[in-house]
């Protein structure tokens, strides 16, 4: 077992999750449909669907602050990890670089060209995931948790899969399967706890072989314990989320500002301004306009702690 990472005098464990664009590899097999690596492919792919009858996205619009999860890793493909280490940092102009541009505009495309489904800005995340488990779309932005919270609406022959972002174009600055890949479901032992060894025992239960693939088991999302899934048949989706992981190697970005900023990312970022883009109500330009303007409002404030990227 490793051993535990230390963060500010705390002990932390982390269950891993892929977040990236989900979709159903049956679906696309029926039609004869390849992931798209370009985006030039997605945009054909969605065109393609759409003729079908089908849509190629939805997302929860009530709570667009899942629309990061992939629109975060398609940002540092294009301009590179640095980008969102500006945006982490609170940076003056980080949300005017032109690979926010970019990639703003490319999320945009979907909704101006119709290939996000009618309706996605009312639906929350149950409604916008039973439309994907119904085949209404091609992909949706969310975490490998959707595999344990959708059991009850996916069909049995839906094999669930994870896409890496598409690639811009040749100039992107990381190469295909570049993914943001984190942690979540965080075990925190406190320096000035009253007992930390007794809780640090706990952790080390908790993180043992039988406990953790018990939890890989139960809520279908991997654990941070080396050679946690030996012996254990996967379903879809997570074996699909772990073959993506291991092939992204080094490719792999975290981005940090839902973590650092929990305010700024989900209701100000998300809800505010990605959110009225996606749903047509605002230009990418105005976008990065109010995201720049939510961020800086954030640096200014002092009641606010501030992270920084070492």
């Amino acid at each position: 077992m490793k051993a535990y990472p230390k963060m500010d005098g705390k002990i932390k464990h982390s269950a891993t999750q892929k977040i990236q664009a989900k979709l159903s590899k049956s679906l696309l097999a029926e039609h004869g449909w390849e992931y798209p690596q370009t985006w030039d492919e997605m945009l054909k792919l969605c065109a393609d669907a759409k003729k079908q009858g089908s849509t190629g996205w939805t997302y929860p619009g009530k709570y667009p602050c899942y629309l990061p999860f992939s629109l975060y890793p398609f940002i540092a493909k294009i301009g590179g990890r640095e980008t969102l280490d500006a945006i982490d940092n609170l940076e003056p102009n980080a949300w005017k670089h032109e690979a926010v541009k970019v990639a703003f505009e490319a999320y945009h495309e979907l909704q101006a060209k119709g290939y996000i489904l009618k309706g996605t800005p009312g639906l929350d995340h149950i409604q916008s995931q039973v439309a994907w488990n119904e085949g209404k779309v091609l992909f949706i932005p969310n975490g490998s948790w959707v595999e344990n919270e959708t059991k009850k609406t996916t069909p049995k022959n839906f094999d669930m899969g994870v896409g890496a972002p598409s690639s811009l174009d040749s100039g992107d600055k990381l190469p295909y399967g570049t993914i943001w890949a984190s942690g979540g479901e965080p075990f925190i032992v406190p320096k000035n706890a009253k007992n930390p060894r007794g809780g640090m025992e706990l952790l080390r239960i908790m993180l043992g072989t039988k406990s953790t693939q018990n939890f890989i088991q139960q809520v279908s999302s991997l654990s941070s314990l080396d050679g946690g899934t030996e012996g254990l048949r996967l379903p879809p989706g997570l074996a699909s989320a772990q073959e993506l992981w291991k092939k992204a190697g080094d490719n792999v970005v975290n981005p940090r500002l839902q973590d650092w900023y929990v305010t700024l990312q989900k209701e100000k970022i998300g809800v505010a301004a990605l959110g009225e883009m996606m749903a047509g109500r605002m230009s990418p330009k105005e976008c990065m306009a109010k995201c720049q303007k939510f961020a800086d409002e954030t640096a200014k404030d002092s009641a606010v702690k501030k992270y920084r990227h070492k």
